[in-house]
């Protein structure tokens, strides 16, 4: 008996119903959105800790967008912490 019969033999797999499939967990904003949430800042004097800017740039199936995205994501990072080391 073959490892992938073992498996099978014993998890006996079966098709996952549509109420657990996998979503999509974004929302998407109507253009033009200007949406405004305000709470307690943890550290007063910095400001900056309370922005958050969203983006959609497109569906995550995309796959030449998301290395793409990964990439200039990784490079902002490390001039953020470059910037942030002076």
């Amino acid at each position: 008996m073959n490892l992938n019969n073992l498996i099978m033999k014993i998890l006996e797999p079966q098709i996952l119903p549509p109420s657990q499939y996998v979503t999509r967990r974004c929302v998407l904003l109507p253009p033009g959105s200007n949406l405004t949430y305000e709470r307690d800042l943890k550290d007063h004097k910095n400001v900056n800790n309370a922005i958050e800017y969203m983006l959609h740039l497109g569906t995550n199936e995309d796959r030449v967008l998301k290395a793409k995205l990964m990439l200039w994501a990784q490079i902002t990072q490390e001039y953020v912490n470059s910037y942030n080391d002076l």
